[in-house]
């Protein structure tokens, strides 16, 4: 209301106001009684001496152009509505799942996964409560435990989350992620290019890490390439984290036994649905979107290598 107001009085104080007067609109109940704001019916003999509705002529001196105050909104409602349509056709597929909008799929996820990618809220498990007599326990614990004392069924479900984790995948498919480098992947004792999911070589490296902590039950090599494969573990994990910058906010709490707070991470997080990814590859690497075995080595350039046996 002010706005208009505005231009009103404007168009008031303007060179043209002796020629078209504007009078502002009523701003309250009061106002709206004065005559002056009524609309006004047309009187009979303006349309007997105009009897062809023919439009008035322009008063003499009358701009010929519209002013900029009054194609201004026109200018700013083409340009929001320009820019919407932009970012709209640059969105890409985006959250399903109530989380809010983002994208879903990252320029670099395999493809033919990209389908299967889904949000979900998870609130996470395992933080530590510290008692009075400096003891601890775990008040939210997984329904599966991937940690402690090992056993059999600690290993059973790793190898759950972590078997099959590589696969053959198309030649097409090899190009698309690697381009020329491609034929570096093929692999002749499989019969395809080999490639996996990278959150699951992050996972197998988490387990050998954890491994590590029980050199009893996990008898560890002395080999040189032991301990490379455990740092290249660690890095590895490392740089997964800040790629994902998870941004979920994580409270502190006062323990008196530390004197100090501590963290209290099980929250809810906003995860893609692993399940669903787990599922996939599964079917990938030994079901019914297993790539069949091939006899030819297929380079970018459409030409075919026989493999060597």
């Amino acid at each position: 209301m002010k706005m208009a107001r505005f231009f009103t009085l404007w168009s008031t104080n303007s060179p043209s106001a002796s020629r078209r007067q504007y009078h502002p609109l009523p701003l309250s109940s009061a106002d709206a009684d004065d005559s002056r704001y009524h609309d006004q019916a047309p009187k009979h003999h303006d349309q007997e001496e105009n009897p062809h509705n023919t439009p008035p002529a322009p008063p003499r001196g009358s701009p010929s152009r519209p002013t900029f105050l009054q194609v201004l909104p026109w200018i700013l409602t083409l340009t929001f509505m320009t820019s919407s349509v932009l970012q709209y056709g640059h969105r890409g597929p985006w959250s399903r799942g109530g989380a809010g909008e983002f994208p879903l799929a990252r320029p670099t996820d395999f493809k033919p996964l990209r389908s299967e990618i889904e949000t979900e809220m998870v609130t996470f498990t395992g933080a530590p409560v510290f008692m009075e007599n400096g003891t601890f326990y775990v008040p939210n614990p997984g329904e599966k435990t991937y940690i402690g004392e090992p056993s059999a069924e600690i290993d059973e479900n790793w190898e759950e989350i972590t078997a099959g984790r590589y696969f053959r995948i198309t030649a097409e498919e090899a190009t698309d992620a690697f381009g020329s480098a491609s034929d570096l992947y093929w692999n002749d004792k499989v019969g395809g290019y080999m490639a996996g999911i990278d959150m699951f070589h992050a996972l197998h490296c988490l387990n050998r890490l954890r491994q590590a902590f029980w050199p009893d039950y996990y008898p560890q090599s002395t080999h040189h390439n032991t301990y490379i494969h455990r740092e290249h573990c660690i890095d590895h994990i490392r740089q997964m984290l800040m790629c994902h910058g998870d941004m979920t906010l994580i409270p502190t709490e006062w323990t008196d036994f530390l004197g100090r707070n501590y963290v209290n991470s099980d929250v809810p997080h906003t995860c893609r649905n692993f399940g669903k990814l787990r599922s996939w590859v599964v079917s990938r690497h030994n079901g019914s979107r297993t790539v069949p075995e091939s006899d030819e080595k297929h380079h970018a350039e459409g030409h075919g290598l026989k493999r060597s046996h």
